[in-house]
């Protein structure tokens, strides 16, 4: 396990160009944990593990822990407040095309107190959904099913996306999420990640998708942040929501009276 990323990591150490490695992984196990670690040691520049889902790790000097893809770039993009500060009762649901993507909007909804199911995330680029069928990077018609379902749960108070772009992804990925949630009352929110550079270009894709009414983020992780803060936990009936609830009503505390001597 983790033999391209070790062989990423000889190349770069022997680049003159390259100053600071910075290394991306979706949750990996325990064992190429530590020799990515004990690799990482020995470089002589400093390196940045973006290892996602793994715990607290003694490191090297020469190297620091990055939580999120955020962090590892050494940026923070403030999340976009709902307007109005208006919440939805319901779960989130992420249909993400990018496994590492969906992993980091995992780590920071639990971070903020968002409880996500184990299917309420989906990386729909997984082997379990694509044996036999593209990766929906290329053809996205499996996350358009997915979709258009998740606008029809009643439970699912915001639907959370990643839109991918670049040479070898669909001509045009966020037309297509356009299409199925124009008209819609569900929350949708969203990233590009892409630039200007890339064949659908990265402004034309913002655009397709505002147009529909999707709120669009700076980056996945602004997305999540903006989706936890859009959210509230479903409530039964004839219980007000926590936002709603009124703080109980306590006794007057009797006041004390010092005793003097007559």
């Amino acid at each position: 396990g983790g033999l391209m990323t070790l062989a990423a990591l000889d190349a770069l150490e022997a680049d003159r160009a390259t100053k600071e490695i910075i290394v991306i992984s979706k949750p990996p196990a325990p064992a190429v944990v530590r020799k990515i670690v004990a690799r990482a040691g020995r470089s002589k520049k400093p390196v940045t593990l973006c290892l996602l889902g793994a715990g607290k790790m003694k490191l090297p000097p020469n190297a620091k822990l990055a939580r999120t893809l955020e962090e590892a770039a050494g940026v923070r993009v403030a999340a976009e407040r709902p307007a109005r500060a208006r919440t939805r009762a319901g779960k989130v649901r992420g249909l993400y095309c990018g496994g590492t993507l969906c992993a980091e909007a995992r780590i920071v909804l639990e971070d903020m107190g968002v409880r996500v199911g184990v299917r309420d995330l989906t990386d729909l680029g997984d082997d379990a959904h694509t044996r036999g069928r593209p990766h929906p990077m290329i053809e996205p018609a499996l996350r358009t099913e997915a979709l258009e379902r998740a606008l029809r749960d009643k439970s699912v108070a915001v639907v959370l996306l990643d839109v991918v772009i670049g040479h070898g992804a669909h001509a045009d990925p966020a037309g297509l999420v356009a299409a199925v949630v124009r008209g819609s009352k569900k929350t949708v929110i969203a990233s590009v990640t892409g630039t200007e550079d890339d064949p659908q270009r990265y402004a034309a894709q913002v655009r397709a998708l505002r147009s529909a009414g999707v709120r669009v983020a700076a980056s996945n992780a602004a997305a999540a942040r903006l989706a936890a803060r859009a959210v509230r936990p479903p409530t039964r009936r004839g219980t007000p929501s926590p936002a709603r609830r009124r703080p109980r009503s306590r006794p007057p505390t009797p006041r004390r009276r010092s005793a003097r001597p007559r």
